[in-house]
């Protein structure tokens, strides 16, 4: 008989990875796709509509209270991205000397989902918030008040942008110390340097015109984000018109079909609005680096953010101050308002009694903690609780915000974590010159860059008409698609950078490739492995609009509550959510870091 032939590891993992984006990513994302482009030209065969006309989209394009929603989204979109990128730039260059100190601070940053910090800064802009009781301590009670416009729910958007920046800016900073290799910030800074440059001019000439081109994506993403986000706009974004994200949720959620179509040809046009978006950003991006064009009659007005400049003989530049100290600024806010956020945020939580304008409670108490983590089921004390331990009291744990979140969050996070290994070690067998495992690395990214409206309509129609829906595997699936695209993008550029001599040493001692990878490599990326699970677990509990549709008022998490709630006016309850949702990432965060920390040291090289 023939030998038979020994499958390579290179195929299965190039078989498996591409079964894995047909089933996971191709079919879903096209049938979804697919399904909210038709109702929004009026083909609707469940409701028996077969008549294809643009009657929604014109009735979308002519009304002015979309046209309002669309500017307002444009300009805190743009600005709050734009901003961020500069601040993590700003950061990156400050510290760049400590990236692995601060890389520790941003995975606790990354770690606090997006509603949780939106409520906190909601409980410190609100009118009778605590930065206006700072005011009233002080005597400056005659700037304070309702006449202040830097308020909750403004019709600038300034408490979004606000927030909108200062929760990307870590995102950004990290992915930009990752893309970066050894000593390759130091090796450039030596060189301008000799040159007569300082550091913040070598930044703004040098590193920062290279290193974009690595974060791009991220940036993308940034901006896709700022221009589509749903929950931090419910909770502190202008009303009257709202954003078009919370506008385009509030017509998909009313009873009437029409108003449904229409927020269907609503979310085709803010995923056309985001294409053109990158587009337009990936366009001036290539007409700056055209360095014959600035170097002609407009060179000097280019100079400061190009190459141009050196061209000039310049070595200083009152725009290198400005971006030092305002780097400082972003800084000092991010760390104040963040820790001033969770401090208020906790204070609410355990407050019975907080008169206005005092800085602190009178009295406190926990009863709100025991409503939130099992609203149904209040025992006085443990011995009450183990008697009435019974079938019906398991279900009311099973159904409780915490343990839904827990569970959805486990399973989606460990679902993006075998799949990216899975990935990554097929990019690395095929050295990253396959244009075939190019394509699929970069469709991972299409449910970060389309809008959520878009990808969730559509899957939740498809959910309801399979009967899918209010299920726990559906939902925990939905927010794969969220978590892994950021497991990806985390650990890409650590997994890339990986010396493979180690395990090619490891397996010339007599071990097996799998015995290698687990006992070598992985232990060797531990730390990154621990920051992206963290980042995976903190977006999924920060899902609000998946969980909100999918689950159909029937899956209650963490994060849906906090922003249902935070329309109430229960700032207690809100506390008490807000709280919750930021301890599960961190907790999580740490149990992964500190149970791998002794792995780590045993084996580092």
């Amino acid at each position: 008989m023939p030998p038979q032939k020994k499958i390579s590891s290179k195929r299965i993992l190039t078989l498996l990875g591409f079964f894995l984006w047909v089933v996971l990513f191709f079919l879903p994302l096209a049938a979804s796709i697919i399904v909210t482009i038709l109702p929004s030209i009026g083909y609707e065969p469940a409701l028996a509509q077969y008549d294809v006309s643009f009657r929604y989209w014109q009735q979308f394009l002519l009304d002015p209270l979309f046209h309002k929603s669309i500017l307002k989204t444009i300009i805190i979109g743009y600005t709050s991205a734009i901003t961020a990128l500069i601040g993590a730039f700003g950061i990156a260059a400050l510290f760049y000397k400590y990236t692995r100190h601060l890389i520790k601070w941003l995975a606790g940053m990354l770690a606090i989902p997006h509603a949780a910090f939106a409520l906190g800064v909601s409980f410190l802009l609100a009118p009778a918030g605590y930065f206006v009781r700072i005011l009233e301590s002080l005597g400056l009670s005659n700037i304070s008040g309702n006449h202040n416009p830097f308020l909750l729910f403004d019709h600038l958007g300034l408490s979004l942008f606000t927030v909108l920046v200062l929760k990307e800016i870590p995102f950004l900073t990290y992915i930009i110390l990752g893309s970066m290799k050894n000593h390759e910030i130091e090796n450039w800074l030596i060189t301008t340097r000799s040159l007569g440059y300082t550091n913040f001019a070598a930044w703004r000439k040098v590193i920062i015109p290279v290193v974009y081109k690595r974060i791009r994506l991220a940036f993308f993403i940034v901006l896709a984000y700022s221009l589509s986000v749903v929950d931090m706009s419910i909770i502190l974004g202008p009303q009257q018109p709202p954003t078009l994200s919370v506008l385009l949720v509030q017509f998909y959620s009313s009873d009437i079909t029409e108003m449904r179509f229409i927020a269907y040809a609503g979310a085709l046009f803010l995923g056309f609005l985001i294409g053109v978006s990158i587009l337009s950003f990936w366009v001036i991006e290539k007409l700056l680096s055209l360095r014959y064009v600035l170097s002609l009659r407009y060179a000097k007005v280019f100079s400061f953010i190009t190459s141009a400049g050196i061209m000039q003989g310049r070595r200083t530049h009152w725009l290198d101050s400005l971006f030092k100290w305002n780097s400082w600024l972003i800084v000092f806010l991010l760390a104040f308002i963040t820790t001033l956020a969770i401090f208020v945020n906790a204070v609410w939580s355990f407050a019975e009694r907080w008169r206005y304008p005092a800085l602190l409670p009178s009295s406190y108490t926990t009863k709100y903690w025991n409503r939130a983590l099992l609203p149904d089921f209040e025992p006085s004390n443990l011995l009450s609780f183990t008697q009435y331990l019974n079938k019906d009291t398991l279900e009311l744990i099973f159904n409780a915000p915490l343990f839904q979140t827990l569970c959805i969050g486990c399973l989606s996070t460990l679902a993006a974590f075998i799949v990216s290994i899975v990935f990554l070690e097929a990019v690395r067998l095929f050295k990253n010159n396959n244009l075939f495992i190019k394509g699929l690395y970069s469709s991972f990214f299409i449910p970060l860059i389309i809008p959520e409206t878009i990808l969730l309509f559509g899957i939740t129609f498809l959910a309801i008409y399979m009967s899918f829906n209010a299920n726990i595997l559906t939902l925990s699936w939905t927010h794969f698609l969220y978590t892994f695209p950021y497991m990806m993008l985390t650990l890409y550029g650590p997994y890339k950078s990986y010396d493979e001599r180690y395990s090619i040493i490891g397996r010339t001692l007599a071990k097996q490739k799998l015995k290698t990878f687990l006992k070598i490599k992985l232990p060797l990326l531990i730390r990154t492995i621990a920051i992206a699970l963290a980042i995976a677990f903190s977006v999924s509990v920060t899902q609000y609009l998946s969980t909100e549709l999918i689950g159909g008022g029937r899956i209650i998490t963490i994060t849906t509550e906090a922003v249902n709630l935070s329309v109430s006016l229960n700032r207690r309850i809100m506390g008490v959510y807000a709280i919750i949702q930021m301890a599960i990432p961190m907790t999580a965060f740490l149990i992964v870091f500190y149970a791998f920390k002794p792995l780590e040291h045993s084996q580092k090289p």
